[in-house]
């Protein structure tokens, strides 16, 4: 069983294998994330789609600076 008030943190979604999609595909997949992420009820309030690459390393240090800014915080 979850402590509830982990539902009251900030979260980080963290969107792997970005290299196997088009950078189109990946703007449009990312817009539609916030969007629902915005929508009021969606339970996802304070969460942070991020989209990385472990094979490129593309997102990898943006993860990273995001993850320090949540622990300092």
């Amino acid at each position: 069983k979850y402590n509830p008030q982990l539902l009251t943190k900030d979260r980080i979604l963290a969107i792997t294998k970005c290299e196997t999609i088009e950078e189109e595909l990946r703007k449009m997949i990312e817009k539609e994330l916030k969007a629902g992420i915005a929508a009021p009820k969606s339970g996802f309030k304070g969460t942070k789609p991020m989209f990385i690459s472990a094979a490129t390393g593309y997102g990898i240090d943006k993860l990273k600076d995001e993850i320090m800014k949540k622990l300092v915080a």
